[in-house]
């Protein structure tokens, strides 16, 4: 888990109209009070909004009952609730804070993330030479996760050579034909596959920039092309992470997410016998709410405020 230690909140909370809604209902204050506890928690497990006690493991209702010293019964109503304001999504038995990135330090938390999978790239590296025993003496690992090294000296460093001067790596340069530059434009394409036209479309990218991205994706997390092409295809026909996912920074953040999630469709499909896809290697949008869904949304707060009554 990142180490993050604040997040941002709004100063006119207390005069937004879905706020003021929400504590009008039984128990409304105490709802607002649970909304703020799931941003502190999200904001600790920096999985771009979604909840998790650990790097894998999702909270459950009886986990947030236990976290946050309310019934079961009170945070599946303030759940209920928060969704039906548009505060949180549940996707795949995940909780998610809508919109997180939107008002969060996004680029904060990405470089403690960045910088954490450094760090823990270099110690199974070191872990891995004193089992074969070409290191010896004690190898001091550090715990704490920083979030003020010096990125640029780092993230191009890709595991080959250590920089031991304050030299800031060559800039790569890609061709045009190069595998990274043509999945960086099916990339592009994928995403704007539904445009009407070219008014719809996104700001076309510093290939260059996604270029690097893939290729570290490749070189570094030791994708495939094929893997790298399939997970792009899969994630543009999700209708949550297609919204998401419209970088190849994105992209490579995501890929470990994204694969355990295509990972438990697959195996939710109908009962057929066939191997795996070979790209959901490393196995975590929201829906609108159909009337149905709503009425019953509508009839267990309903019937929540009868019950205080």
């Amino acid at each position: 888990m990142a180490d993050i230690s604040w997040i941002k909140l709004a100063t006119d909370i207390p005069d937004h109209r879905k706020i003021k809604r929400i504590r009008k209902l039984p128990d409304g204050n105490n709802i607002i009070l649970f909304w703020v506890f799931l941003l502190a928690r999200a904001g600790e497990s920096n999985h771009s909004g979604g909840l998790y006690m650990t790097d894998t493991l999702p909270y459950s209702v009886e986990d947030l009952s236990a976290d946050f010293d309310f019934t079961t019964e009170f945070v599946e109503f303030a759940l209920i609730t928060l969704e039906k304001y548009g505060m949180i999504t549940r996707y795949d038995e995940i909780i998610f804070i809508k919109n997180w990135e939107e008002y969060q330090a996004v680029e904060g938390l990405e470089k403690v993330r960045e910088q954490n999978r450094i760090r823990q790239a270099k110690y199974r590296d070191k872990q891995k030479q004193l089992t074969l025993g070409n290191v010896t003496g004690n190898v001091e690992v550090t715990a704490n996760n920083g979030t003020d090294i010096e990125l640029d000296k780092e993230l191009d460093i890709d595991k080959e050579k250590d920089n031991k001067d304050s030299r800031k790596p060559r800039k790569r340069v890609y061709e045009g034909n190069s595998p990274y530059i043509q999945l960086s434009k099916f990339l592009y394409e994928k995403i704007n596959a539904d445009a009407a036209d070219k008014s719809e479309m996104t700001k076309e990218p510093n290939y260059q920039t996604w270029a690097d991205d893939i290729r570290k994706m490749i070189d570094i997390d030791k994708r495939t092309e094929e893997q790298v092409r399939k997970m792009i295809e899969w994630c543009q026909s999700d209708s949550f992470w297609s919204g998401n996912i419209l970088s190849a920074r994105k992209l490579r953040e995501k890929y470990d997410t994204m694969a355990k999630q295509a990972n438990r469709q697959y195996q939710r499909q109908p009962v057929r016998q066939e191997t795996m896809p070979d790209w959901v290697d490393n196995p975590t949008p929201e829906a609108k709410l159909s009337p149905e869904e709503q009425a019953a949304l509508d009839a267990q707060i309903a019937a929540w405020e009868a019950k205080k009554k």
